[in-house]
């Protein structure tokens, strides 16, 4: 153990000392300790003194009024589900600027796509199973009915009903809807029947007679070529005589060649990852290899409201159990790969063998730290970090080690960072302070 600790810290030792960009803080607005980020950007959610929740950009203007008894920013960026009071069957959806788009009748809200999104009616059920469960109130719920709506600018356009709705995804303009018997059909923009006996709602393409087929029109995509999978962003992996795996557009336009022993789904910044000969890389929604495949996997790191395999240019790559940073050269960002160490997204964290915290940072820079621990998750990028003293208060700090508040902080979520990296709350005697982040 002694032998491979001090072996840890000759590498630490050979890493490279680089000059970086400084990050710092930015005043922003101010707001109640009740304060928060919305799931995946940097807007406020705040309360009114009555609870009341509303949303404000960073400086604090009012988006949305604090007359809601919840809001909510997941599901499509720039809509949210809103609660008016308690009760069931009483949601609907705003978008950012506070207009309805969804009536308060509701008692769950779907978005399928940017353009699409169900309102759900509820009733209380005995009947087991059901659609619904409330683990606080302990009551069961089943669907009425499912009301769609176009967010394209119609709006409400039909509804299916309980029995007829098991399952509903959007496909571009159409949407795939299994029933309750397991059997599954296409609707186009006014809900009207377009093909049905499908085999899942899942996939909207398919190989027929050699080639890859549309199913919502028949078009034939890719001739030639077997259908893999959808990946999302508007791609596919495709497949050849040989049965390598390429990737094409939704034209069938070939982005890659079929070279591929395997294509996962692209992430929310526009990255895949691919296998070949066993080893991993990473391409752009072009098809280019923006990390050659050396690697024995990628890291998803935590980013926004989901994961990604790569953020500001940068991923976190493993090898035979250690890990570096490729950067957006494709050049590793330490001469050596580093083990044992914990992940904070374009952060890792190192211990020594005397206890010493190192921070390496996704640009090639090594720092010392004195700190006796680091939070591994702190939100955001891993450009800002979370670090606890010997006497248990806690500093924001940059990925270079420098503190970027001058009073130390009593609890870790003291400072709230936005899921995008771009923001932080920090609580003060009287409220939290918004402050939003510089790079220089």
């Amino acid at each position: 153990m002694k032998k491979r600790l001090c072996a840890l810290l000759t590498l630490l030792l050979c890493a490279p000392a680089l000059a970086a960009a400084e990050i710092s803080l930015s005043p922003a607005g101010t707001f109640s300790n009740y304060a928060y980020f919305e799931d995946d950007c940097a807007l406020v959610i705040d309360a009114n003194e009555d609870y009341l929740e509303g949303l404000f950009d960073l400086q604090g203007n009012e988006l949305i009024p604090c007359a809601y008894e919840s809001l909510s920013g997941y599901g499509v960026e720039g809509y949210y589900v809103a609660q008016t009071e308690e009760g069931l069957n009483v949601r609907g959806a705003l978008d950012a600027r506070g207009s309805e788009v969804i009536p308060f009748q509701y008692g769950d809200i779907l978005f399928l796509s940017e353009r699409w999104a169900v309102g759900v009616t509820l009733e209380v059920t005995s009947i087991q199973p059901c659609d619904y469960e409330d683990y606080i109130d302990d009551l069961d719920y089943n669907a009425v009915s499912y009301d769609v709506y176009d967010l394209s600018g119609p709006g409400y356009v039909g509804y299916f009903t309980h029995q007829g709705c098991e399952v509903i995804r959007a496909h571009g303009d159409y949407l795939y809807v299994q029933n309750r018997d397991g059997d599954v059909a296409i609707y186009d923009e006014n809900l009207r029947l377009v093909r049905d006996g499908l085999a899942s709602p899942y996939n909207a393409y398919a190989t027929e007679n050699g080639d890859v087929v549309c199913l919502s029109t028949g078009a034939v995509i890719l001739p030639g070529h077997r259908f893999g999978a959808e990946l999302g962003a508007g791609r596919l992996s495709v497949s050849d005589d040989r049965y390598k795996i390429g990737v094409c557009d939704l034209e069938g336009n070939l982005l890659t060649d079929c070279e591929y022993d395997a294509v996962y789904g692209y992430d929310a910044n526009g990255f895949a990852r691919v296998e070949k000969d066993e080893k991993c890389g990473l391409i752009d929604l072009d098809g280019n290899l923006v990390v050659p495949c050396e690697f024995d996997g990628i890291e998803y790191l935590r980013y926004g409201s989901g994961y990604t395999s790569r953020v500001g240019g940068y991923s976190c790559v493993q090898r035979d159990g250690a890990y570096n940073y490729a950067g957006a050269d494709g050049a590793l960002a330490f001469p050596v790969d580093y083990k044992n160490v914990t992940i904070v997204g374009l952060s890792m964290v190192l211990t020594d063998n005397r206890g010493q915290l190192f921070i390496a940072a996704a640009d090639g820079t090594l720092t010392r730290t004195d700190y006796a621990a680091i939070s591994p998750f702190p939100g955001g990028d891993g450009t800002l970090l979370k670090a606890q003293d010997e006497s248990g208060q806690w500093h924001l700090i940059d990925w270079h080690g420098n503190e970027l508040t001058q009073e130390a902080l009593p609890y870790a979520v003291s400072a709230l960072i936005a899921a995008d990296g771009s923001a932080v709350l920090i609580e003060t005697d009287g409220g939290k302070t918004a402050y939003t982040v510089e790079h220089t």
